[in-house]
């Protein structure tokens, strides 16, 4: 299977997350409360930071019927 195109969306199909949780989300260390061990909390944060300092932005959306849809503009 191919990988999706350069600034695609990103799917996970995790149980999603609320508004104020996509917000906290670029933030660097920040999991959800509850979440399986693994992981540091940096994914979104790695992402995220040079995409705005390059001069674009990154969009959480809920994804259906789960999950959540990480999208970068650059």
């Amino acid at each position: 299977m191919l990988p999706p195109p350069p600034g695609g969306p990103r799917t996970d199909a995790g149980p999603g997350l609320s508004p104020e949780q996509r917000v906290r989300a670029l933030e660097p260390f920040w999991r959800t409360p509850g979440a399986p061990k693994g992981g540091t909390g940096l994914g979104l944060a790695l992402v995220c930071k040079p995409a705005t300092a390059g001069g674009g932005h990154t969009r959480l959306d809920p994804a259906t019927p789960t999950g959540l849809d990480a999208v970068v503009t650059l």
